[in-house]
């Protein structure tokens, strides 16, 4: 529209709406569009230098520094990544830049500076550093840990340390549950007390879940299907996102308002479960590679 600058969105997010719960989209329709992540931060122009690299251009934020000549654009990290202290928000644009960088096909866009025109650059070379193969897998969890919070109602303004994402596994099993439409988690059980043993099996499993300075309680239906194994005789097929919240007081009573709310018979009470760790579950690291 005459008048209005043009619409320069920093972040697009698309998602499919479940029983009132916003989960993000999975489908290929803006796989060409992907995500990003947007730092600000302080940029230094060098005086004119004589040849052959000429004047400097230095980007610093709290983590990293780019230096940019005309030859050349270098990416630095500040510090180390295990003693650095970030709040949710910070934490996932940064390990959503690090996931980014990694895969050879990402952008750099430098904007805002009067004095020079927005810029772009490729990011084709590879990176190095500690935790290369596990950080994808956490920036996934923290990007859909935020959203469950945002669904919730809460947000947080804790700070903490790397070594935090170790001890996730509860919250990342509960982002799987409720996010992924290809679920990783998986219930296997030798027995189910059924009413209907013909049909499919359906049951309501309700848990809580904790990370750094928040909790949410929630809610999904499982699918089940009889197996082959004589043992583990029933296992989980898909879940379907129900509820979540604010932690509750009375887990046990949550569990059965859900299930009266829609009419399953069968609960399936956490601590009645053992959390076996996925496969590319992050191990807790001795020392960096």
């Amino acid at each position: 529209m005459l008048g209005l600058a043009p619409l320069k969105p920093h972040r697009l997010r698309v998602f499919d709406s479940r029983f009132g719960i916003r989960l993000l989209y999975q489908g290929t329709l803006f796989d060409d569009i992907g995500q990003a992540a947007r730092f600000d931060g302080e940029m230094f122009i060098g005086p004119p230098m004589a040849e052959p690299h000429g004047a400097e251009l230095l980007i610093r934020v709290p983590d990293f520094i780019i230096r940019l000549t005309r030859p050349a654009l270098k990416f630095e990290s500040v510090g180390s990544i295990d003693d650095t202290e970030h709040s949710l928000e910070e934490w996932a644009e940064l390990l959503r830049a690090l996931t980014l960088m990694a895969t050879g096909r990402a952008t750099l866009t430098i904007a805002g500076n009067d004095r020079i025109p927005s810029i772009t650059f490729p990011v084709d070379q590879p990176i190095t550093g500690p935790y290369l193969k596990e950080i994808p897998l956490i920036s996934a969890f923290l990007d859909g840990w935020l959203q469950l919070l945002t669904n919730a109602g809460l947000r947080s303004t804790a700070r903490f340390k790397f070594d935090a994402f170790w001890e996730a596994n509860e919250a990342r099993m509960a982002v799987d549950i409720l996010l992924n439409p290809k679920s990783q988690a998986r219930f296997e059980f030798q027995t189910l007390e059924i009413e209907e043993p013909s049909s499919p099996p359906e049951g309501l499993y309700f848990s809580s879940s904790s990370f750094a300075d928040t909790s949410i309680t929630f809610s999904a239906k499982v699918f089940f299907e009889q197996s082959d194994d004589p043992e583990w005789q029933y296992r989980s097929t898909r879940f379907e996102a129900l509820d979540v919240r604010p932690q509750v007081d009375d887990l046990e009573e949550y569990g059965r308002e859900q299930a009266t709310a829609c009419d399953l018979r069968l609960l399936i009470d956490p601590r009645n479960m053992t959390l076996a760790p996925r496969m590319d579950t992050p191990p807790t690291p001795s020392h960096h590679e």
